[in-house]
C-alpha cells in the first residue's frame, strides 16, 4: 500500500473527477456527508468553509495505492481502509469521501477532505506527503499489506543484478555516450549523427501534444532512459550541453528548440522526412533498419464512412 498527499484550491473539480461515471468504481465511506452526488457534497464542503476566506487550499487530496499482490485480500474492505487511513491522519473532525476506481488496471482510491474542521480549525498541511506515505507504510504492516518502500527497494535490487547483458550494455552506452561528449561536437545534430553511426539511437519521448519531455536512448536492442546514462544526458541539461544555432537568414526569428531539432533527428532516423533528407544505412546499426524504413502515412479521411 501506497499513499500520497496535498493540499489543493480546486476542490469542486477534485470531487467531480473522483465521482465522474465511467472512472467511479463506487463511494468507499463518507464523513459528516449526507449528499451523495458531487453537486451536493460540494456545497456541504463550501457551507464549512465559510468565513476561512484567507485560506486559500481548502480542500485535501489523498490517493492510495494498492499493490496488486494485496489486491484480492482487500477487495472487499476498501470502505474499512479508507476509514482507517482517515483515521490516522486525524481527520475525524473533517469531511471527507473515499471512492475507488475502476479506470485503470491497478486498484486504487482516491480521499478528497474538507481541511477546514467542524469547530472551526485549519488542517495542518506541513510535510502532508511524507506523512502520508508514512501512515500507509505503518497501516500496511499493521495489517499485513505489502509495504511500498520495500518492494521499491527489492525491485532496485533485482533490476541490479537480475540482467547482466542489460547492465553491460548500459556501461558500453554509457562509455559512448561521454566519449562523444568529450569531443566537442557543434550541435545536437553532430552529435546525433556521431551517436547514430556507432549504434545508438537517441528518440524523443513525447506528450499527446507532440511536445518532447524526455529521451530514450537505444543501444544493442535495449531502451534506456536518459537518467540511467548519466545526468549529461537529459533532455533539459542536454540543451544546455548543445544550444541551438542561430538561424542566420533571419535574425529576428527565434532559434528553434532543442526539443525540435531532437524531434526532427529522430524524425530523419525513422524515415519519416524526405527522401533527400534520408540517413544512409551504413549509419544505422542492424537491430535499427527496421525502424529506419518509412512509415506508412494514413491520408485525412481514410476509412470514414458517411
Amino acid at each position: 500500500m501506497i499513499a500520497k498527499g496535498k493540499a489543493i484550491a480546486h476542490g469542486t473539480n477534485a470531487i467531480r473527477y473522483v465521482m465522474r461515471e465511467g472512472k467511479l468504481d463506487r463511494l468507499q465511506g463518507s464523513n459528516l456527508i449526507e449528499g451523495r452526488t458531487p453537486d451536493e457534497i460540494v456545497s456541504e464542503f463550501e457551507m464549512m468553509a465559510q468565513g476561512h476566506e484567507r485560506c486559500k487550499n481548502k480542500y485535501l487530496r489523498f490517493e492510495i495505492g494498492i499493490a496488486p499482490a494485496d489486491e484480492k485480500r482487500v477487495r472487499g474492505s476498501l470502505r474499512e481502509l479508507a476509514v482507517l487511513f482517515a483515521q490516522e491522519m486525524k481527520l475525524e473532525n473533517h469531511q471527507w469521501i473515499a471512492c475507488s476506481h475502476k479506470d485503470t488496471g491497478h486498484m486504487h482510491i482516491h480521499l478528497i477532505a474538507n481541511r477546514i474542521g467542524i469547530d472551526g480549525s485549519v488542517y495542518d498541511t506541513t510535510f502532508l506527503g511524507n506523512r502520508s506515505a508514512r501512515i500507509a507504510e505503518e497501516i500496511s504492516r499493521k495489517i499485513g499489506l505489502t509495504v511500498a518502500n520495500e518492494v521499491h527497494r527489492q525491485k532496485e535490487y533485482q533490476n541490479r543484478y537480475a540482467d547482466p547483458k542489460r547492465e553491460a550494455a548500459k556501461a558500453e552506452l554509457r562509455r559512448i555516450a561521454y566519449e562523444e561528449l568529450g569531443k566537442g561536437h557543434p550541435d545536437f545534430r553532430k552529435f546525433y549523427m556521431a551517436m547514430l553511426k556507432r549504434g545508438v539511437m537517441i528518440l524523443p519521448a513525447m506528450n499527446k501534444q507532440g511536445n518532447v519531455y524526455g529521451l530514450h536512448f537505444v543501444y544493442s536492442g535495449l531502451q534506456f532512459k536518459a537518467s540511467e546514462v548519466g545526468r549529461e544526458f537529459g533532455y533539459r541539461t542536454l540543451q544546455k550541453q548543445f544550444p541551438p544555432a542561430a538561424v542566420q537568414r533571419q535574425p529576428t526569428q527565434q532559434a528553434p528548440s532543442l526539443g525540435t531539432q531532437i524531434a526532427t533527428d529522430a524524425a530523419n532516423a525513422l524515415g519519416t522526412l524526405t527522401e533527400t533528407e534520408q540517413v544512409s544505412d551504413e549509419y544505422i546499426a542492424p537491430e535499427f533498419r527496421l525502424l529506419h524504413r518509412k512509415k506508412k502515412t494514413r491520408k485525412k479521411g481514410a476509412g470514414v464512412t458517411r
